[in-house]
């Protein structure tokens, strides 16, 4: 996908979102109302398609395109309105900074999670009824046990304007930024923020780091000499402001960093201090990674511009806005639910919450009955994926954190400083808005349980709470920052403003330091290629590879399961939309809660591709495998186990060659039947 490909299929969905917007003003705040249209159309499709798969939607998009341009002419008046344009800038502005990043940096590597977010995107690339055969597990089982709406919702833009996984994986991680940005922008401006203190807070939530960002920048000491160490010192820095208890502080080699964190317990033994992630906007900026607290984040912060604009709106007889305004605040939890299912309980606990106030304060019937229309319309459209996920999905218990692993009191200061500050900013402006300070307790509720219980799930030892942290503090960060941060800066006292302020800039500054840094120094070799797949093309022989796989007729593809994850294993056939025979079989094992049977089939694939696998030809027949790969690695590693294997393959299968290491060929084996080739 060229750059004028991706600006193209830009422009295209923003010419459908303008529409929404232009169709949906005076009815709903422009930046809920197109939120609320896309995610209504992805919430209903994904209800239809668990009953019948819809196939490719290519089709729909000359209609959509032609709709949005009839509703735009109809409604062109409003396109000459600067207010129309100045309520679209953040939206504008906060995509085209993910668009930046995306474009320079496109590739889709096993870093991170961004292997495995592209795996759940392809899953519903097909347009299968739901839940749709696992394409890591030679669709012999049904994907049906991980929290799922957000990678549909991207495969949907991808089969409408006939993107490839890793073209719409891209796409749809700028437009969550957009969504977003406008969102957030919107809350702060129903607080009533002014505009330069919702400059300020829209750039600390994405260009910001954590209360550990300017700290880090005191701990650890890099080389700066050449632009490579300086794009490197720069990624670091904001790697290190998400991932530094248990991980980056082993890295401390100042003076400022010892006295702040070196804590004598850990000074023998650092390697089992608990890894305890607290992820940010501009980490997943850095990694491009389309994870679920991406969505989570986006659900949190359309769920308190709701509430923004729901507060300030007079008291009067509901007026349908509100109304509807409602009914949205309560689907949040339902999105959470099938989108970051960890944070279900933090969403729900938060509309809960304001629901009660609403009531206590106005009585207002006709909005709660509002409210269970919303909360039972999202039960009914996610019920077909819960019936399935439920029985399926990781069921962790919750447990009592150990002492060993709580947190140290220096990581707890390095992370609740600006929380702290935020709070005093309140204090100071003697807030009397109810919801503020319902809102801080909540928040301190939710950390202290995070504290004290965790979600037992398989990640053992110093990761017992790793996941439970990183979706709970992240969530609860932009909790701070888009929902608290707000009420401060609007306040009418001057030192409250003043301190927020202070607290807001010295969160942006060392982030957007790092940022520029990193933009400036690094080299981006593979810019403009959307696709995400130009990392493996650079291997002529592995481009060769990739293009017969996309051209061959629909088969499983086997792999060297080398490692269990974070390996480049399973992307040749993702890329080319190829199931897999397995996939990172230790991240798949850890999805379904400890499967022998992934570690079994894991396993016999290394001991054929070792020679030692009895009745190899039996094997691969069971679970239909029609491709065999023999990448660089094999062939380097393995290169005197080809003939071997290439004799006892050869009754069934065909061996193409693209390219040779020495005498060892890279290519991969076909099932003869695919080339119309009878087996002997």
């Amino acid at each position: 996908m060229s750059t004028l490909h991706g600006l193209m299929s830009a422009a295209l969905v923003y010419l459908g979102l303008m529409a929404i917007t232009v169709w949906l003003r005076g009815k709903l705040p422009a930046a809920i109302g197109r939120f609320s249209a896309v995610v209504a159309a992805a919430l209903a499709l994904f209800a239809l398609e668990h009953v019948v798969g819809l196939g490719s939607l290519n089709d729909l998009w000359p209609v959509l395109i032609a709709l949005a341009a009839w509703v735009l002419w109809r409604r062109r008046e409003t396109l000459s309105d600067a207010a129309y344009w100045r309520d679209e800038l953040p939206f504008l502005l906060v995509f085209a900074w993910a668009v930046l990043w995306r474009g320079l940096d496109p590739d889709i590597e096993p870093t991170g999670e961004q292997i495995p977010n592209l795996y759940f995107i392809s899953q519903y690339l097909s347009g299968a009824r739901l839940p749709p055969p696992d394409q890591w597990f030679g669709v012999a089982q049904p994907f049906d046990f991980y929290y799922a709406f957000q990678h549909y919702s991207a495969a949907l833009l991808g089969r409408v304007l006939d993107l490839s996984g890793g073209q719409a994986m891209n796409l749809a991680f700028c437009l969550l930024f957009g969504f977003a940005g406008s969102l957030a922008w919107y809350a702060a401006k129903a607080w009533d923020v002014p505009r330069a203190g919702r400059v300020l807070l829209l750039a600390t939530i994405f260009v910001g780091g954590s209360g550990l960002a300017p700290l880090v920048q005191f701990s650890v000491s890099m080389p700066t000499e050449t632009q490579a160490e300086k794009a490197y010192a720069a990624s670091t820095a904001i790697w290190a402001s998400t991932r530094w208890s248990g991980v980056y502080e082993e890295r401390i080699n100042t003076p400022a960093g010892e006295v702040m964190f070196r804590d004598e317990r850990w000074n023998a033994n650092v390697e089992n201090a608990p890894d305890l992630p607290l992820e940010t906007f501009l980490y997943y900026t850095l990694l491009g990674d389309f994870h679920p607290p991406l969505g989570g984040f986006l659900i949190l912060i359309f769920s308190l511009a709701l509430i923004a604009a729901l507060s300030t709106s007079s008291r009067q007889l509901p007026s349908r806005s509100t109304r509807w305004m409602t009914a949205l605040l309560a689907v949040t939890p339902a999105l959470a639910l099938v989108t970051n299912a960890w944070v279900f309980p933090l969403q729900l606990g938060l509309v809960a919450l304001w629901l009660i106030l609403r009531w206590m304060r106005f009585k207002e019937t006709i909005l709660i009955r509002d409210a269970a229309l919303g909360a039972v319309a999202s039960v009914l459209c996610i019920a077909p994926f819960l019936a399935s996920f439920a029985s399926s999905a990781l069921s962790p218990s919750v447990e009592v954190v150990p002492e060993i692993y709580r947190t140290r009191l220096s990581i707890l200061l390095a992370v609740l400083w600006p929380i702290a500050l935020v709070i005093l900013s309140l204090l100071i402006a003697k807030a009397r808005d109810l919801w503020a300070w319902a809102l801080v307790v909540f928040i301190i509720a939710a950390g202290l349980a995070s504290e004290w219980l965790f979600f037992d799930d398989p990640l053992p030892g110093r990761y017992d709470r790793f996941n439970t942290v990183l979706k709970v503090w992240s969530w609860l960060w932009v909790a701070v920052l888009a929902g608290l941060a707000p009420i401060a800066l609007a306040s009418r006292s001057i030192w409250a403003r003043r301190l927020s302020v202070a607290t807001l800039a010295l969160l942006l500054l060392p982030g957007a330091w790092n940022a520029s840094r990193y933009l400036w120094n690094a080299e981006f070799p593979h810019a403009g290629r959307w696709s995400g797949d130009a990392w493996l093309r650079q291997d002529a022989a592995h481009n060769q590879l990739l293009q017969h796989l996309q051209h061959s007729p629909k088969g499983v593809v086997l792999e060297n399961p080398r490692r269990d994850a974070y390996s480049s294993h399973a992307a040749l056939a993702l890329f080319a939309a190829q199931p897999s025979a397995i996939g990172w079989w230790g991240t798949q094992n850890v999805w379904r809660g400890g499967s022998a049977v992934i570690e079994q089939r894991a396993e016999e694939s290394r001991q054929l591709f070792a020679g030692t696998l009895s009745d190899s030809r039996v094997w691969l027949a069971e679970h239909r495998v029609d491709y065999i790969l023999w990448t660089r690695e094999e062939a380097t590693t393995l290169g005197p186990r080809f003939q071997a294997l290439d004799d006892a393959l050869s009754a069934d299968y065909e061996f193409r060659a693209f390219d040779y290491v020495g005498a060892a060929p890279i290519g991969l084996w076909q099932r003869r039947k695919l080339l119309g080739v009878v087996a002997p």
